[in-house]
């Protein structure tokens, strides 16, 4: 009993700091995310295909509210043919976790497309690669309208 007992708190004591950064270099991934979210909302809300181009990983996938799923290319496609149109995105109750070259942000978004006003919850996975964090994975489900 105390072995297992004794195994089991080594378990959780390893799961608890592989992945974790050190405080320092954790805010500084934080900050850095965040910077990244704002250059996208500001790529959005300027309908900047170019930006949203750089910011995007090319492996990036997403999953609208909708449940269509499309990747980069389809994603820039849709964009640049007029066939769906942002004009702003609003952010609140964002949070931020980082785990070594991956984080994850939740938020709350009002989104203003061509179609109306939705709010929606939004989770988005960065990754750091090349010295930059991109999106890899975004992902949006309908929580109200607005």
């Amino acid at each position: 009993m105390k072995t297992a007992l004794f195994v089991l708190a080594t378990l959780v004591a390893i799961m608890h700091t592989v992945g974790q950064v050190s405080r320092p270099a954790q805010t500084q991934a934080v900050d850095a995310v965040l910077a990244t979210d704002g250059q996208l909302d500001r790529a959005w809300n300027s309908k900047d295909v170019d930006a949203l181009d750089r910011l995007w990983a090319d492996d990036y996938l997403f999953i609208g509210w909708g449940g269509e799923i499309m990747d980069k290319r389809e994603r820039l496609a849709a964009i640049r043919s007029g066939k769906f149109q942002v004009q702003s995105v609003e952010s609140d109750e964002v949070k931020v976790r980082v785990f070594n070259n991956v984080a994850f942000l939740t938020d709350r978004e009002r989104i203003r497309t061509d179609r109306g006003e939705i709010t929606v919850r939004s989770t988005r996975a960065f990754i750091f690669r090349d010295g930059r964090w991109q999106l890899i994975t975004a992902q949006k489900t309908q929580i109200g309208s607005s």
